[in-house]
């Protein structure tokens, strides 16, 4: 017995209330006890100095010398943490792909992607 059926869906789009929309440059993760695929994603930035120090003329500053932590030049800092399914990471994954490559090729449809992935 043939169970399939054909349905017809409206889906509606909507925005948590703590949406937002980051600028990344890379991400860490990998595998987690629990069998998901941690994506941490990250934008790296210049480190920041820990301090400054400021030789003043008066009110004017005249020279600024700044201290940064032995070593470090660069800053990743995270932005946004998500825990997936390997089979959603895949599915994400392909998807970035697909689009990477079109706006690489110069593809640049109007409008966005709705395909589930």
């Amino acid at each position: 017995m043939n169970r399939e059926k054909d349905f017809d869906v409206r889906i509606r789009y909507g925005k948590a209330s703590d949406y937002r929309r980051v600028s990344v440059t890379g991400v860490c993760g990998g595998a987690i006890p629990s069998g998901g695929v941690l994506c941490d994603f990250f934008v790296e930035v210049p480190a920041h100095p820990e301090e400054l120090h400021l030789k003043l003329e008066g009110i004017r500053p005249v020279a600024e010398s700044p201290s940064y932590p032995e070593g470090e030049h660069y800053l990743r800092e995270l932005q946004v943490g998500m825990i997936l399914t390997p089979q959603v990471a895949k599915s994400i994954g392909q998807w970035m792909i697909k689009w990477a490559e079109k706006v690489s090729e110069g593809e640049m449809a109007a409008g966005f992607d709705t395909t589930r992935h």
